[in-house]
This record gives C-alpha cells, structure tokens and sequence, in this order.
C-alpha cells in the first residue's frame, strides 16, 4: 500500500497508517491551483479542510482594501467554524498560494470516521489550532489596546476641546521651548 499522503504530517505522526490511510479513504480530496479561491468571506461555512500539501493565504476585507491575516500549512485545519457554528458564514477569504491538495472535514466525513483513532487525534489537533488562533488573537488585541493606552497617555484635552498633541504637551511642560 503507498503511504498515506498525511503520514508524513506532525499530527498524525502518531497514528497508525493503516487507520490513516482509513480516514483518507472516508474524506474526499479537493485539489487548488495556484490563485483559486478557496473560501470566500461572507459565503456559508459548513466544513472546514485539512492541508495535506501546499499553501493557503488568508486575509480580510476592511475598508482599505484586502488585509493579509496569515498562511495555512501543511497539518493545518482552516475553515473550522463551519464545523462548529451552524449557519456561520467565512470571516475571511482564503486562496491557494500554490497548487495544494486538501481533505475536505464536513459532518458526514465525522459521523464516517466516528470512532476512529486518528479522528480523535486529528479532533485534539483542531483544538490545539483553535486555541492558538485564539491565543494569537488576543495577543494581538492586547496589543493594540496598550498602543491605544499609550497614544491616549500622551495626548490630553485642551481647553479648546481638542487634543493636545504629544509636541503641544512636551511644550507646554518644556515651558513652550518647542
């Protein structure tokens, strides 16, 4: 039998290729090409894909144009809130950066592989993914909560009603040196 296409994945180091190989043969693969999308942001979400090989560019919408938010790896659940949250929609949109080859996870892939060894291992690597988006989240709004507490501190109200620059405030404490 040739080796399953996940083996060689870090999370699934652990499971036997026999069971593996298994859960490939209950998930259907889907095939990207270089610049297809992949997820839309705002179409429904109701499975999520493991990457198998390849890469995936992730980003938002916003009012200035598309932000880039991260990449998908090989090993990698994207999509997952269509697995969690009933009548969800994509928060962001994906592409592939490359030709790259994942399985699709949707609810009859789980009620095939329920059971199974490596669904529950690849269960525990999608709530270990899970856990870091969210702990990279709040990394990420922690930090830009003590950017907005540092740019408050150094402007204060003038009497005007206005805000008093970080040079006004310097030069009024300098005795107007500025």
């Amino acid at each position: 039998m040739a080796p399953s296409t996940a083996e060689g994945l870090r999370p699934f180091r652990s499971i036997p290729p026999d069971q593996l190989a298994e859960l490939e043969r209950m998930a259907a693969r889907v095939h990207f090409e270089l610049g297809q999308p992949v997820f839309g942001q705002g179409d429904p979400a109701d499975y999520a894909l493991l990457l198998l090989d390849g890469r995936f560019s992730v980003s938002v919408a916003t009012d200035r144009g598309p932000r880039a938010v991260g990449d998908v790896w090989p090993g990698e659940v994207v999509g997952e809130s269509g697995l969690f949250l009933p009548g969800s929609v994509r928060n962001a949109t994906v592409l592939a950066e490359v030709p790259s080859l994942a399985l699709l996870i949707d609810h009859d892939f789980l009620d095939k592989a329920r059971g199974t060894r490596a669904l529950c291992l690849a269960q525990q690597h999608l709530m270990a993914t899970s856990a870091r988006r969210i702990r990279a989240t709040n990394l990420a709004m922690r930090k830009a909560w003590q950017q907005q507490r540092a740019e408050a501190s150094v402007t204060q109200d003038v009497p005007s009603g206005g805000r008093a620059s970080f040079r006004e405030r310097l030069a009024k404490i300098l005795g107007g040196i500025l």
